[in-house]
C-alpha cells in the first residue's frame, strides 16, 4: 500500500455537507460539542470544562493530520457553514490497509441524517482514493444510533472483539466492534 498523505487536506463533498478541515475558528464550536455530556455519553471520554482542553485537543488533532497519523473533519452544512460535528479516520494501520472511523454530532443536528451522509462519503474516500480494504469503528452496546448507523452502511459485528471502556467512576461501557471490508459496501 501506498504511503498516505493528508497534504493538500482532503475536503469532501455531499449534497448536503462539506466536510473540511479543522480550523482555528472553529473553537468554539469544538468545545461546544466536546462540553456537551450527550455527545460523551456513551464514550469513557470526559466532557471538555475549558477552552484550553479543547485548544489541546485540536493540537493533538493537527499533528496527527500534519504526520499523516489520522485525518479529522468538520462537518459543516453546506447552506449555511454551520457546524454540525466531526468525523475522522485514525488508528491507521498500512500493513493491515485499514483504519477506524470515529465521529460526533451535535444533538441539535441528531435524526438528520447528517451522520449518514458523512459516513458515506468517507467511507467512499477511504475505500477508492484511500484504497484501504477494511474500516473498524467501535460504538457503546447502548448507544443504539451509532449501532444502526453502522449497520446500515454495512458494517457487521466482530464477534471476536469483546471488550469495554471505564467511566472516570469506573462504571464500565460495553464495546462493540464493528468492520466493513470493501466490496461489501462499495467497488
Amino acid at each position: 500500500m501506498n504511503h498516505i498523505k493528508f497534504q493538500p487536506f482532503p475536503v469532501l463533498l455531499t449534497e448536503r455537507l462539506t466536510l473540511r478541515a479543522l480550523e482555528d475558528a472553529d473553537l468554539p464550536a469544538l468545545f461546544q460539542l466536546k462540553n456537551d455530556p450527550k455527545v460523551s455519553k456513551y464514550t469513557s471520554k470526559t466532557v471538555h470544562t475549558s477552552l484550553d482542553e479543547t485548544q489541546a485537543f485540536m493540537a493533538k488533532i493537527l499533528s496527527g493530520i500534519e504526520k499523516n497519523e489520522s485525518v479529522y473533519w468538520v462537518i459543516e452544512n453546506k447552506a449555511d457553514s454551520t457546524f454540525l460535528g466531526t468525523i475522522c479516520l485514525w488508528n491507521m494501520d498500512l500493513d493491515e490497509e485499514m483504519a477506524d472511523v470515529g465521529y460526533e454530532l451535535l444533538p441539535a443536528f441528531w435524526k438528520q441524517n447528517y451522520m449518514s451522509e458523512a459516513l458515506e462519503v468517507v467511507m467512499n474516500y477511504s475505500f477508492n482514493v484511500l484504497r484501504l480494504k477494511k474500516l473498524g469503528a467501535v460504538t457503546s452496546a447502548g448507544n443504539l444510533a451509532s449501532i444502526r448507523l453502522l449497520e446500515r452502511h454495512h458494517f457487521t459485528k466482530n464477534r471476536e472483539l469483546n471488550d469495554f471502556d471505564l467511566t472516570e467512576s469506573g462504571e464500565k461501557i460495553p464495546l462493540i466492534f464493528y468492520i466493513s471490508k470493501k466490496g461489501t459496501h462499495f467497488n
